[in-house]
């Protein structure tokens, strides 16, 4: 991929999120009372992966001709431009998403000393699942739970120490975490984040996601009112525990939050809502809404790259791709129809190795050349 269609992609993805994101907030709020927002939010970083895939594996339809910007441009001018800014963009995004991914890789050692620590809880509770590992950890001051090859809670050291009403509450909460396949969309939304680290949408729809999941855990957990003050006093007993600074993002589900999500959970349970058949029935026209959205922003695509061609409706196959494809036999184009009408291919050769010679369609236009 060229630096030009590098910065053409990036600032189409970031406008397509955008786009998911609102519409998925907007989904959630049409579902209010159906306690589906978790699994809607989890649906859009799905969503946003596949935009992400299709980006840089499929060609895309051009709705927006490129020359209602090229025909105003001094196109080698333009070219040197988009070079230099698509190769800072470049540089500029995998910095960040290293970083990242060094916190998460971090936060995953972390949690396997706290694992490698951690003792049994030996204390009997009916609320136990019979797969589910419970264990105790003198490192850890808030309850979280974790799914890689077995479900494990991991509760702090004292909370063994906690009334039996209200240790059962937690583990009914972290229990709920795993039932509704929370370390999944968990997984997809810390993927999601290293793609789109410096873009706000995702911030935010990382905080919804967050704050939706333990809405459902707290409502799924709770069945009358008195678990819901047992619920309600186990928080307090939380947060009298000293929070634990550490570098890294945590792997797991963390059961306390900030102290603003705390406030946010605490006025929902207080409200008792119930769920509606009519918004249950919602929520099979709003994920379906958020799939379709998804669809139509594979075609939002912002005409910045100087050098794709008027003259086709579709971009060309990635090189990855394509080359992928003539393996099978498959002809596929992965070059500008125009493309020698520009001299930024010969300044782009100057700074990068020579490309080698392949037998795609694009070295074969180039010999024609």
């Amino acid at each position: 991929m060229s630096t030009a269609a590098f910065l053409e992609t990036i600032l189409s993805l970031s406008l397509q999120v955008a786009v998911m994101v609102a519409v998925c907030a907007w989904l959630v709020r049409q579902t209010t009372g159906s306690d589906t927002g978790h699994r809607l939010w989890a649906t859009c970083h799905a969503m946003i992966l596949g935009l992400t895939l299709s980006a840089i594996l499929l060609p895309h339809l051009r709705l927006v001709p490129h020359s209602v910007v090229t025909d105003h441009l001094q196109l080698e001018d333009a070219a040197t431009a988009e070079y230099w800014l698509g190769q800072s963009l470049l540089w500029a995004w995998g910095l960040g998403a290293i970083l990242y991914a060094v916190a998460v890789i971090v936060g995953m050692l972390d949690l396997r000393r706290i694992l490698a620590t951690a003792t049994p809880m030996l204390r009997c509770i009916e609320e136990k699942e019979g797969e589910v590992t419970i264990l105790l950890s003198s490192r850890v001051h808030s309850p979280f739970c974790w799914q890689m090859q077995r479900p494990i809670v991991v509760l702090p050291e004292r909370a063994q120490e906690f009334p039996h009403e209200e240790l059962c509450a937690i583990i009914r909460h972290e229990l709920a975490h795993l039932r509704s396949g929370h370390p999944v969309a968990l997984f997809l939304q810390r993927l999601v984040e290293m793609l789109y680290w410096f873009h706000p949408a995702i911030w935010w729809a990382s905080k919804q996601a967050e704050l939706h999941r333990e809405f459902h855990c707290d409502r799924a957990s709770n069945r009358d009112s008195r678990e819901t003050a047992n619920y309600l006093r186990s928080l307090l007993r939380l947060c009298e525990l000293a929070p634990q600074s550490r570098f890294g993002l945590p792997a797991g589900l963390n059961f306390q939050g900030n102290p603003s999500l705390m406030r946010l959970r605490v006025e929902r349970l207080m409200q008792l809502e119930e769920v509606s058949d009519v918004s249950r029935s919602r929520m099979g026209f709003a994920s379906i809404g958020l799939i379709a959205a998804a669809l139509l922003m594979t075609v939002l695509w912002l005409p910045v790259n100087v050098e794709a061609t008027s003259r086709s409706l579709w971009s060309p196959w990635p090189s990855w791709s394509a080359s992928a494809l003539f393996e099978f036999g498959i002809p596929a184009r992965d070059y500008e129809i125009d493309g020698h009408r520009l001299h930024p291919h010969e300044q782009e050769h100057q700074h990068t190795p020579h490309a080698t010679p392949t037998n795609s369609a694009s070295s074969r236009e180039d010999a024609d050349g």
